[in-house]
């Protein structure tokens, strides 16, 4: 993943990561599709990862310090992957997140879709999914069903 940081003037900030681009190597290919920023400047992108449609995909957030620099308080070393199939099924879930907000209370929500492909049907069964993060990164079990509302 790449994210670059401007300035208001729209130079390059280079207080982010290297002249205001910062490299974050996610171990797999990984599509970015939300933004948001904390009050303590700190960055969080939402997206998926991109993987073969027999594997299926996963919501993936990302948070990068002020500087740039992975948050390794968040997550597990700056990332939160987060499978959204149901246990104990055979179908193949298509997990694609598109947009990130940050709650009043420091809570984060990710949401965007959660298509199931059984075996032997053509057509997915496609929800609107959200899932909210403690602070940290953490699943908050308190919302929804273990953490996840889908529609």
């Amino acid at each position: 993943m790449v994210a670059v940081k401007h300035l208001e003037n729209g130079e390059s900030d280079n207080s982010f990561g290297v002249n205001g681009t910062s490299i974050v190597d996610l171990g797999e290919h990984f599509i970015a599709a939300g933004l948001a920023i904390q009050k303590d400047r700190k960055v969080l992108v939402a997206g998926f990862t991109d993987r073969p449609p027999s594997e299926g995909n996963d919501f993936v957030g990302v948070r990068l310090m002020a500087n740039g620099s992975r948050d390794a308080d968040f997550g597990k070393n700056g990332v939160v992957t987060l499978d959204l199939s149901t246990t104990g099924t055979t179908s193949v879930f298509e997990d694609r997140a598109h947009s990130i907000l940050v709650q009043a209370d420091g809570k984060i929500v990710i949401g965007g879709i959660s298509d199931e492909y059984r075996p032997g049907e053509t057509r997915a069964l496609t929800s609107v999914a959200l899932v909210r993060l403690n602070a940290q990164g953490s699943i908050d079990t308190s919302y929804g069903v273990q953490g996840v509302s889908k529609i």
